[in-house]
């Protein structure tokens, strides 16, 4: 949480090694279907330095992936999903989107 309410984070933010040694419903939701999401699924899959920031040799990988039309996909009552408009809006209200959901934006912007 930001300190004036809620933070909106992407589906999936989290180092997956930390959770490799866990079975299937222990990891974060969806992270597994992000990680065997098929070539075709994947809009952009880059690796960004954090250099300069918080964290000395940071490097953060940003992957977003269509699951539009994956019959799998169940979406629970605890995410919400938000349009690229929604999150653009949302981000002149200083740290409502999380660093991590501004540069997802921003990647998804160069695709769109």
């Amino acid at each position: 949480m930001t300190p004036d309410g809620v933070e909106i984070a992407p589906t999936v933010q989290c180092n997956p090694a930390n959770y490799a040694h866990l079975p299937n419903g222990r990891r974060p939701r969806y992270l597994d279907t992000v990680l065997s999401a098929c070539p075709g699924q994947v809009l952009f899959d880059v690796v960004h330095s954090e250099e300069g920031g918080r964290f000395h040799h940071a490097r953060n990988r940003y992957l977003a992936v269509d699951v539009t039309d994956d019959p799998t996909m169940e979406v629970v009552d605890s995410f919400h999903w938000a349009t690229c408009g929604q999150l653009a809006a949302a981000s002149q209200y200083g740290g409502v989107p999380n660093v991590e959901t501004r540069n997802l934006l921003t990647c998804i912007s160069f695709i769109a």
